[in-house]
């Protein structure tokens, strides 16, 4: 069969220096337009439902970052304002990187546009000058005439 055919030439390619390891997952993961359609919604739900998550947890435990006890002076016992400053932080963290995920997925949606546009007008440029790949460079010309 052709797949494991192709996925042994991607490996060599990487063991040639040739091809990145991202060029093999993207080979093998790359699915239908179908795919994403799924794929980038159930994304953005998840990285909001991050947000959300984060931005309770700090919400319900900033009265600790308030709270003068155990900044300067030692805490009574019974309190657990290190842990719930703790738990604020985690919940400020978990906010940014939600923030940071959603970025980086937009940022890769455009970047796949911008190599998605500019694929198909070399194709259609290849597929006007009767070649496969964008035409000759024009000095393959000269030599034949």
């Amino acid at each position: 069969s052709p797949l494991p055919t192709r996925r042994r030439c991607r490996y060599t390619r990487i063991a040639l220096g040739k091809s990145g390891a991202m060029d093999v997952v993207g080979g093998e993961s790359s699915g239908a337009s179908g795919q994403l359609l799924l794929l980038y919604p159930m994304l953005l739900a998840l990285q909001v439902s991050q947000f959300l998550i984060g931005a309770a947890v700090a919400y319900r435990t900033a009265h600790s970052f308030f709270a003068p006890e155990g900044w300067l002076d030692v805490e009574s016992p019974g309190t657990d304002l290190r842990g719930m400053r703790g738990v604020c932080l985690v919940g400020c963290v978990f906010c940014y990187m939600a923030v940071r995920n959603f970025q980086a997925t937009v940022q890769t949606i455009i970047e796949k546009r911008k190599y998605a546009s500019r694929m198909k007008k070399s194709r259609s440029k290849g597929a006007a000058l009767g070649t496969f790949g964008g035409g000759s460079s024009g000095s393959e010309g000269a030599k034949t005439k």
